[in-house]
């Protein structure tokens, strides 16, 4: 993979964006991820805009969910928004959330794995920043993307459609190299949560390393799903209003 230097990063923020595709969702499922603020919260707002059937919005806070279902309505007057929470750093929210996928939802068409934050300098709390950041941006995805491929295969061959399952990941995945130290662990998730490993010097591109794990893991993902069946893509969002550094403590 070519490296990309900051100054391309920064210049391709100010190439011309194309239109934005529409489509028409009448009778699909949508499911985003982590919607009730910044790029979950607009990807929510455009799906709803072309009239899915069902449009989920999975959020870790109900409070701040409902505000975001009523947001949602008032800008789009989409009124069939669903709140369902999950919570991506707790392995047995993920799993709840899938097992209520499977017993509830007809079809699932699309799912958008958005939730994530960044933590550059959070070292004084070294594993458990570690194990935080690696969860809501790459196990916890996986993991959800894994246990909802048989409702969206089951949903291609039914419907005839192609489900697709979209990682937002980055850019700044370009600027980090795992270690051989790292590449050669037999555990590499445990080693990035580990204390040991979470040195400050780490942390400093903890961030940078989950969005590399994040197009690392859409590509291996793909390449062994059947041929056909679903598609699975990460995306580079580039600058934008958000909450990613919302969790950062104050200087």
């Amino acid at each position: 993979m070519a490296p990309k230097t900051h100054e391309q990063y920064v210049a391709d923020q100010h190439r011309i964006m194309p239109s934005v595709v529409t489509v028409n969702l009448t009778g699909k499922t949508v499911a985003v991820i982590g919607a009730n603020i910044g790029l979950g919260f607009e990807a929510s707002k455009h799906f709803a805009r072309m009239n899915p059937e069902r449009l989920i919005l999975a959020c870790r806070n109900e409070e701040k969910g409902k505000e975001a279902v009523s947001r949602l309505q008032k800008d789009t007057g989409y009124l069939k928004a669903e709140l369902w929470i999950i919570d991506l750093a707790n392995f047995g929210s993920v799993t709840a959330f899938a097992d209520k996928c499977e017993r509830e939802l007809d079809r699932l068409d699309i799912l958008v794995e958005n939730a994530g934050m960044a933590a550059f300098r959070q070292v004084r709390r070294r594993s458990r920043a570690g194990r935080l950041v690696c969860t809501p941006t790459t196990s916890d995805h996986g993991l959800l993307a894994i246990r909802l491929v048989p409702k969206m295969i089951n949903t291609a061959r039914r419907f005839g459609v192609y489900p697709r399952i979209v990682v937002v990941a980055s850019d700044v995945h370009y600027w980090t190299t795992f270690e051989k130290e790292l590449v050669e662990s037999p555990n590499i998730l445990a080693k990035l949560s580990s204390k040991e490993y979470c040195t400050p010097e780490i942390m400093k591109r903890r961030y940078f390393d989950s969005k590399l794990l994040n197009v690392l893991f859409a590509r291996a993902f793909q390449q062994r799903l059947p041929p056909s069946a679903i598609t699975v893509n990460s995306v580079n969002p580039g600058f934008c209003i958000s909450n990613l550094r919302s969790k950062l403590p104050e200087e």
